[in-house]
């Protein structure tokens, strides 16, 4: 299993890396509830940085929110949480 890829990706920002270990993951095992729990870590993660973006003036409208908003709504597709 890459749990701990999936950790270390999460630990160190790469989320989109994190991702993309997750849908692998899920693909073998859909129920799997280790790598659920990891993709519900994830968005919190990338939630976080996203109020850190945008109530920051200088981030509040960059591209960088506005690709990692779009990455927490892709991540919450996959255990159907509402995004706030």
């Amino acid at each position: 299993m890459n749990t701990e890829k999936i950790i270390s990706c999460i630990n160190s920002e790469r989320y989109i890396q994190a991702y993309e270990l997750i849908l692998i993951a899920l693909e073998a095992n859909p129920t799997d509830p280790v790598i659920l729990d990891l993709s519900k870590v994830l968005s919190a993660r990338v939630r976080s940085r996203c109020v850190g973006l945008a109530s920051n003036k200088e981030t509040e409208m960059s591209l960088e929110l506005f690709e990692t908003e779009a990455l927490y709504r892709i991540i919450n597709n996959l255990h159907s949480v509402s995004r706030y």
